[in-house]
């Protein structure tokens, strides 16, 4: 058995086009579904307000993903 790099997804979102981050759908990432629904929700209120201060300011805030995603790959006895 071994873990091996399947994806790596970089990217840069700009204001709330971070709320557009198919990875921030909780259900999509298996990692978000191992916190408690009210640490998922207190997670995206934190960006949104971010954002909303960056915006009442007058400038762009930047979120940045790096995620290295990994398959196991297995075989069985006598195949």
């Amino acid at each position: 058995m071994s873990a091996e790099p399947a994806q790596h997804i970089q990217k840069t979102f700009t204001d709330d086009s971070v709320f557009q981050d198919p990875f921030l759908v909780r259900q999509s990432t298996s990692q978000l579904l191992l916190i408690s629904e009210e640490s998922y929700l207190d997670g995206k209120r934190a960006i949104a307000a971010a954002v909303a201060k960056a915006s009442r300011e007058g400038r762009p805030i930047f979120f940045r993903v790096n995620l290295r995603l990994f398959v196991t790959v297995g075989a069985a006895n006598g195949t």
